[in-house]
Protein backbone atom coordinates (compact mmCIF):
# COMPACT_ATOMS: atom_id res chain seq x y z
CA UNK A 1 0.00 0.00 0.00
CA UNK A 2 2.65 2.21 1.07
CA UNK A 3 4.27 1.39 -2.56
CA UNK A 4 1.38 2.62 -3.95
CA UNK A 5 0.98 5.67 -2.45
CA UNK A 6 4.50 6.69 -3.36
CA UNK A 7 4.21 5.61 -6.88
CA UNK A 8 0.51 7.88 -6.76
CA UNK A 9 2.42 10.58 -5.15
CA UNK A 10 5.18 10.29 -7.48
CA UNK A 11 2.88 10.81 -10.25
CA UNK A 12 0.94 13.44 -9.19
CA UNK A 13 4.14 15.54 -8.54
CA UNK A 14 5.02 14.50 -12.04
CA UNK A 15 2.10 15.53 -13.72
CA UNK A 16 1.89 18.92 -11.79
CA UNK A 17 5.57 19.71 -13.11
CA UNK A 18 4.53 19.32 -16.69
CA UNK A 19 1.45 21.31 -15.71
CA UNK A 20 3.64 23.99 -14.48
CA UNK A 21 5.87 23.90 -17.74
CA UNK A 22 3.09 23.93 -20.05
CA UNK A 23 1.57 26.53 -18.32
CA UNK A 24 4.90 28.54 -18.11
CA UNK A 25 5.03 27.77 -21.57
CA UNK A 26 1.93 29.38 -22.48
CA UNK A 27 2.48 32.13 -20.82
CA UNK A 28 5.88 33.21 -22.63
CA UNK A 29 4.25 32.83 -25.65
CA UNK A 30 2.03 35.09 -24.10
CA UNK A 31 3.90 37.47 -22.89
CA UNK A 32 6.21 37.10 -26.34
CA UNK A 33 3.10 37.71 -28.16
CA UNK A 34 2.49 41.03 -26.42
CA UNK A 35 5.67 42.32 -26.40
CA UNK A 36 5.99 42.27 -30.67
CA UNK A 37 4.11 44.80 -32.33
CA UNK A 38 4.32 45.02 -35.81
CA UNK A 39 3.42 47.35 -38.41
CA UNK A 40 3.07 46.19 -42.18
CA UNK A 41 3.28 48.03 -45.55
CA UNK A 42 -0.54 47.28 -46.41
CA UNK A 43 1.02 46.17 -49.83
CA UNK A 44 2.26 43.21 -48.20
CA UNK A 45 0.17 40.12 -48.34
CA UNK A 46 -1.67 38.60 -45.10
CA UNK A 47 0.48 35.43 -45.70
CA UNK A 48 3.77 37.02 -45.71
CA UNK A 49 2.77 39.08 -42.70
CA UNK A 50 2.36 35.96 -40.69
CA UNK A 51 5.77 34.76 -41.71
CA UNK A 52 7.18 37.81 -40.52
CA UNK A 53 5.30 37.26 -37.13
CA UNK A 54 6.66 33.71 -37.40
CA UNK A 55 9.93 34.76 -37.83
CA UNK A 56 10.33 37.80 -35.02
CA UNK A 57 9.06 35.33 -32.64
CA UNK A 58 11.24 32.58 -33.49
CA UNK A 59 13.99 35.56 -33.25
CA UNK A 60 12.71 36.32 -29.76
CA UNK A 61 12.59 32.91 -28.63
CA UNK A 62 16.50 32.27 -29.12
CA UNK A 63 16.93 36.08 -27.75
CA UNK A 64 18.39 37.40 -30.80
CA UNK A 65 15.70 40.19 -31.71
CA UNK A 66 17.56 43.12 -32.49
CA UNK A 67 18.00 45.13 -35.27
CA UNK A 68 21.55 43.49 -36.08
CA UNK A 69 19.49 40.17 -36.89
CA UNK A 70 17.03 41.36 -38.75
CA UNK A 71 19.40 43.37 -41.35
CA UNK A 72 21.15 40.21 -41.67
CA UNK A 73 17.78 37.95 -41.70
CA UNK A 74 15.69 40.11 -43.98
CA UNK A 75 17.40 40.63 -46.79
CA UNK A 76 18.02 36.71 -46.92
CA UNK A 77 14.44 35.82 -46.22
CA UNK A 78 12.24 38.73 -47.42
CA UNK A 79 13.78 40.38 -50.09
CA UNK A 80 10.98 42.63 -50.76
CA UNK A 81 11.00 44.35 -47.65
CA UNK A 82 12.95 47.69 -48.61
CA UNK A 83 13.46 49.34 -45.06
CA UNK A 84 12.54 48.37 -41.30
CA UNK A 85 12.80 50.20 -37.82
CA UNK A 86 12.71 48.54 -34.22
CA UNK A 87 11.47 50.87 -31.46
CA UNK A 88 11.41 50.10 -27.78
CA UNK A 89 7.50 51.47 -26.18
CA UNK A 90 6.80 50.25 -22.65
CA UNK A 91 6.00 46.65 -22.16
CA UNK A 92 7.19 46.18 -25.90
CA UNK A 93 9.09 46.09 -29.04
CA UNK A 94 7.65 47.76 -32.07
CA UNK A 95 8.81 45.76 -35.64
CA UNK A 96 7.68 48.09 -38.47
CA UNK A 97 8.34 47.03 -42.11
CA UNK A 98 8.10 48.53 -45.29
CA UNK A 99 7.89 47.25 -48.75
CA UNK A 100 9.59 47.59 -52.00
CA UNK A 101 7.23 49.50 -54.70
CA UNK A 102 6.27 47.08 -57.56
CA UNK A 103 7.27 48.19 -60.70
CA UNK A 104 5.62 45.40 -62.92
CA UNK A 105 4.44 42.26 -63.19
CA UNK A 106 6.50 39.64 -65.00
CA UNK A 107 5.53 36.64 -67.02
CA UNK A 108 2.71 36.48 -64.45
CA UNK A 109 4.49 35.31 -61.69
CA UNK A 110 7.12 37.73 -60.66
CA UNK A 111 6.86 41.35 -59.80
CA UNK A 112 9.64 43.57 -60.48
CA UNK A 113 10.53 46.23 -58.21
CA UNK A 114 11.09 50.06 -59.03
CA UNK A 115 14.67 49.46 -57.18
CA UNK A 116 15.60 46.21 -59.80
CA UNK A 117 14.49 43.02 -57.12
CA UNK A 118 12.38 40.18 -58.58
CA UNK A 119 10.37 38.66 -56.15
CA UNK A 120 7.11 36.31 -56.10
CA UNK A 121 4.14 37.88 -56.57
CA UNK A 122 2.24 36.27 -53.70
CA UNK A 123 4.35 38.25 -51.17
CA UNK A 124 1.48 41.45 -52.78
CA UNK A 125 -1.70 41.60 -51.71
CA UNK A 126 -4.12 41.48 -54.86
CA UNK A 127 -5.55 44.70 -55.37
CA UNK A 128 -1.67 45.62 -55.67
CA UNK A 129 -0.89 43.11 -58.88
CA UNK A 130 -4.14 44.21 -60.49
CA UNK A 131 -2.76 47.91 -61.00
CA UNK A 132 0.50 46.92 -62.21
CA UNK A 133 1.91 46.67 -66.45
CA UNK A 134 2.10 43.93 -67.14
CA UNK A 135 5.28 41.95 -69.58
CA UNK A 136 7.06 38.86 -70.84
CA UNK A 137 10.82 38.62 -70.22
CA UNK A 138 12.92 35.69 -71.73
CA UNK A 139 13.97 33.20 -68.90
CA UNK A 140 17.92 34.32 -70.04
CA UNK A 141 17.23 37.62 -69.66
CA UNK A 142 15.71 37.35 -66.48
CA UNK A 143 18.85 36.03 -65.15
CA UNK A 144 20.91 39.01 -65.68
CA UNK A 145 21.03 42.20 -64.20
CA UNK A 146 21.69 44.46 -66.88
CA UNK A 147 19.33 43.12 -69.43
CA UNK A 148 16.46 43.35 -66.43
CA UNK A 149 17.67 46.97 -66.31
CA UNK A 150 17.76 47.72 -69.67
CA UNK A 151 14.27 46.01 -70.20
CA UNK A 152 13.09 48.38 -67.10
CA UNK A 153 14.89 51.58 -68.83
CA UNK A 154 12.23 50.64 -71.85
CA UNK A 155 9.21 50.08 -70.02
CA UNK A 156 9.35 53.06 -67.99
CA UNK A 157 9.80 55.55 -71.37
CA UNK A 158 6.39 53.67 -73.03
CA UNK A 159 3.62 55.74 -72.67
CA UNK A 160 0.60 53.84 -70.39
CA UNK A 161 -1.48 54.12 -73.69
CA UNK A 162 1.03 51.88 -75.57
CA UNK A 163 1.44 49.03 -73.09
CA UNK A 164 -2.43 49.39 -73.14
CA UNK A 165 -2.49 47.87 -76.45
CA UNK A 166 0.43 45.83 -76.44
CA UNK A 167 1.89 43.06 -74.80
CA UNK A 168 5.84 44.07 -74.07
CA UNK A 169 7.92 40.90 -74.86
CA UNK A 170 11.44 41.41 -73.94
CA UNK A 171 13.64 38.74 -75.33
CA UNK A 172 16.93 41.06 -74.94
CA UNK A 173 18.50 44.39 -75.87
CA UNK A 174 18.82 43.80 -79.31
CA UNK A 175 15.20 42.01 -79.70
CA UNK A 176 12.18 43.30 -78.47
CA UNK A 177 8.71 43.40 -79.33
CA UNK A 178 5.17 45.26 -78.51
CA UNK A 179 2.78 42.07 -79.42
CA UNK A 180 -1.08 43.78 -80.43
CA UNK A 181 -3.51 42.58 -77.01
CA UNK A 182 -6.68 42.56 -79.90
CA UNK A 183 -4.70 40.97 -82.65
CA UNK A 184 -2.50 38.83 -81.26
CA UNK A 185 -0.87 37.42 -84.89
CA UNK A 186 0.23 41.20 -84.99
CA UNK A 187 3.69 41.95 -83.34
CA UNK A 188 6.60 45.16 -83.75
CA UNK A 189 9.81 44.66 -83.22
CA UNK A 190 12.09 47.25 -81.95
CA UNK A 191 15.32 47.24 -79.50
CA UNK A 192 16.71 49.42 -76.79
CA UNK A 193 17.97 52.04 -79.71
CA UNK A 194 14.71 52.25 -81.61
CA UNK A 195 12.22 52.56 -78.74
CA UNK A 196 8.82 52.87 -81.06
CA UNK A 197 7.32 56.51 -80.93
CA UNK A 198 3.83 57.50 -81.44
CA UNK A 199 3.86 58.48 -85.49
CA UNK A 200 5.90 55.15 -85.74
CA UNK A 201 3.13 53.03 -83.78
CA UNK A 202 0.17 54.48 -86.37
CA UNK A 203 2.02 53.90 -89.31
CA UNK A 204 2.10 50.24 -87.64
CA UNK A 205 -1.24 50.34 -86.99
CA UNK A 206 -2.25 51.51 -90.73
CA UNK A 207 0.33 48.24 -91.84
CA UNK A 208 -1.88 46.35 -89.80
CA UNK A 209 -5.16 46.94 -91.17
CA UNK A 210 -3.66 46.71 -94.53
CA UNK A 211 -2.93 42.95 -93.44
CA UNK A 212 -6.52 42.21 -92.73
CA UNK A 213 -8.41 43.86 -95.59
CA UNK A 214 -6.34 41.57 -97.51
CA UNK A 215 -7.39 38.96 -95.47
CA UNK A 216 -4.11 38.29 -94.68
CA UNK A 217 -4.37 37.80 -90.72
CA UNK A 218 -7.22 35.18 -91.05
CA UNK A 219 -4.62 32.32 -92.25
CA UNK A 220 -3.18 32.10 -88.64
CA UNK A 221 -0.18 33.25 -89.60
CA UNK A 222 2.12 36.02 -87.82
CA UNK A 223 3.23 39.36 -88.95
CA UNK A 224 6.06 41.22 -87.89
CA UNK A 225 6.03 44.95 -88.43
CA UNK A 226 10.29 45.44 -87.54
CA UNK A 227 11.08 49.28 -86.58
CA UNK A 228 14.74 49.12 -86.06
CA UNK A 229 15.76 50.01 -89.46
CA UNK A 230 16.21 54.42 -90.21
CA UNK A 231 13.43 55.83 -91.45
CA UNK A 232 11.50 52.55 -92.36
CA UNK A 233 9.56 49.70 -91.28
CA UNK A 234 10.20 46.15 -93.00
CA UNK A 235 7.30 43.66 -93.15
CA UNK A 236 7.17 40.13 -92.85
CA UNK A 237 6.12 36.93 -91.62
CA UNK A 238 7.01 35.31 -89.19
CA UNK A 239 8.33 31.29 -89.97
CA UNK A 240 8.59 30.13 -86.40
CA UNK A 241 11.63 30.71 -83.39
CA UNK A 242 11.73 31.03 -80.18
CA UNK A 243 9.01 32.92 -78.67
CA UNK A 244 8.53 34.28 -74.74
CA UNK A 245 4.68 35.06 -73.51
Amino acid sequence: MKGYLRIRYAGYLFLGIALSMFFKKGIDALRADQQIICIYDQRIASTEQHKIRIALHALYAQDELCAQTLHMYVPQYFPFIKSFTMQRIPGAMCCSFKTRKPFCLVNNNLVLTTDGVLVGKEVFESQVLECLKTAYVSEIAIQKEYELGAFQACMSQLPASVLNAYDLVWHDAITASLRDKEQRNFSIFFNAETLPTLPVLADCNVIKKNLIENNLMQQKKTWIADIRFTNQIIVFEDKGGRRYG
